[in-house]
């Protein structure tokens, strides 16, 4: 890398599966990568990262908006879904660290008011937890946190399938800047097109797909957060969400 540099010329170097985490011998680290004085890393989105199927470059500055400004970046962008899968985040927890989990991320956002669903709407009983948590509560409008169930989730858009009706205020994932979705695993699906063939949806006011946060952009790709929705979505995905497993 230093004889590069001395050279007057950069480093590109693919990483192909993109660790993060470190673990698999042989494999550096992006973070490793790019502390070595390397200029530009590309690695996968959909590999180690677990997200949707992107390329990813990150390092200086400015060789990445250089890549911004090249003609073939409108043609090979990524789209807002795929931007959105990226930045979702999405906490695994087992049925009995639910509570802990919720609390912690409360208590870490200063003890805001709450708008949730009625605790006997949400899937497989999780909404007993919720209840035992005793948040404060408050209308959509003013609260900071929205808590929600979801039908399904969708593992290749990063989505969840939210209906709305009688306890299920449409609001409370609508308004709040931060909406956090409790999902058992049993309710993740591969794909939008198998939420679609599954007949027993319940009766609904209105049934929504919501992938990650709200997001405005303009014509040069100037992105919004949270104008028409929250500008943070959290899913919990719960295993052994059944009380009876």
């Amino acid at each position: 890398v230093q004889a590069v540099h001395e050279s007057g010329r950069f480093v590109v170097e693919d990483l192909g599966s993109g660790s993060f985490l470190g673990g698999y011998p042989g494999e550096p680290t992006v973070q490793e990568v790019v502390a070595d004085g390397v200029d530009l890393v590309t690695f996968s989105g959909d590999k180690l990262l677990g997200g949707p199927q992107a390329g990813i470059a990150v390092g200086r500055a400015d060789l990445v908006q250089a890549m911004r400004r090249h003609p073939m970046y409108r043609a090979l962008r990524l789209d807002k879904l795929v931007l959105t899968a990226l930045d979702g985040e999405v906490i695994a927890v087992p049925r009995q660290g639910l509570a802990e989990a919720l609390r912690q991320r409360w208590e870490a956002l200063g003890r805001p008011a709450v708008a949730q669903w009625d605790p006997a709407t949400f899937p497989e009983g999780l909404g007993e937890i919720l209840e035992g948590l005793n948040f404060p509560q408050g209308p959509a409008e003013h609260a900071d946190v929205g808590i929600t169930g979801a039908l399904w989730g969708i593992a290749e858009t990063g989505s969840v399938v939210i209906p709305s009706g009688p306890g299920r205020p449409q609001k409370a994932s609508l308004l709040p800047p931060e909406h956090w979705v409790l999902l058992p695993v049993e309710r993740l699906l591969p794909s939008l097109e198998e939420a679609l063939t599954r007949l027993n949806l319940p009766q609904a006011s209105m049934t929504v797909l919501v992938t990650g946060p709200s997001r405005t952009a303009d014509i040069e790709m100037t992105l919004t957060i949270g104008v028409h929705g929250p500008g943070k979505v959290v899913v919990f995905l719960v295993r052994g969400a059944n009380a009876a497993q």
